[in-house]
């Protein structure tokens, strides 16, 4: 599931991303190669996705954006 937020913040609009994924290796493992496309992600869930230690190092470096990032019941061994 893919969340976009809207919030406002005095007059002024903002939005932000939250993007959600269960039990999906292959839409996460796209999210991971494109991490940097995602410029207002604030929130990054992957959960049970079958993720390595290796998936994980492989990726570009994280947007300076994220501020909440879950990897929950995946293949990790050192967390």
């Amino acid at each position: 599931m893919w969340r976009v937020s809207n919030d406002v913040v005095g007059e002024e609009f903002c939005s932000r991303l939250d993007i959600e994924l269960c039990d999906c290796r292959e839409e996460s493992m796209e999210v991971l190669k494109n991490i940097h496309m995602f410029g207002k992600l604030q929130s990054l869930m992957l959960v049970k996705c079958e993720l390595t230690d290796e998936d994980i190092r492989s990726m570009p470096m994280p947007s300076k954006t994220v501020k909440y990032l879950c990897l929950q019941g995946n293949a990790l061994r050192n967390p």
